[in-house]
């Protein structure tokens, strides 16, 4: 590993610090990309107000795009590629599939017993909520598997699938390397 820098270069660590701090600032934008978008949600738990008009929402969505611009460009004169994700969206989902296949368990009697007594009428209508539940996320997971063609399930790891689906100049324009070959 080269050592050494020009005098107007920035370190390898103020890079990945930089390359970090660039990386913190999209997911900050991503959040408010994700806020603007809550009215199209058909979320019934919103997370906000939503007191921003669509006229504000087109402006954001615009400064947002030149910012992400700002990113590159400083990414770009600084000579700093962006990584590779580690994991395709496929498997993304697949564990937070999981996340929800969890947290619906603990719907389960046996697990609200805890809050408080439960009758066996209360427990019967849990556990068809649960059912419910599951059956519906499980069906998201296996629909995901079979469309999609993926095997792996929650926890492994897959990240030689992770450009499989982003066409050749979407991974360019995205400045991601092909580190496996294909």
């Amino acid at each position: 590993m080269n050592t050494t820098r020009q005098h107007d270069e920035l370190s390898e660590a103020q890079k990945r610090r930089l390359s970090a701090t660039c990386g913190y600032i999209d997911k900050l934008l991503c959040e408010i990309e994700q806020i603007l978008d809550q009215s199209s949600s058909k979320s019934p738990f919103p997370h906000s107000i939503m007191d921003v008009t669509p006229a504000q929402a087109r402006v954001l969505e615009e400064h947002i795009s030149r910012s992400r611009e700002q990113l590159l460009h400083a990414l770009g004169r600084e000579s700093i590629r962006r990584e590779t994700p580690g994991a395709s969206a496929s498997h993304s989902i697949l564990t937070r599939l999981e996340f929800i296949d969890n947290a619906i368990e603990e719907l389960k009697p046996r697990h609200m017993r805890g809050y408080g007594a439960i009758s066996a009428d209360v427990a019967e209508r849990l556990n068809g909520t649960v059912d419910e539940f599951r059956s519906a996320v499980q069906g998201m997971g296996r629909y995901l598997r079979q469309e999609s063609g993926v095997n792996f399930k929650p926890g492994d790891h897959a990240p030689e699938k992770a450009n499989r689906n982003i066409p050749e100049e979407r991974t360019e324009a995205l400045g991601l390397e092909d580190k496996h070959g294909g």
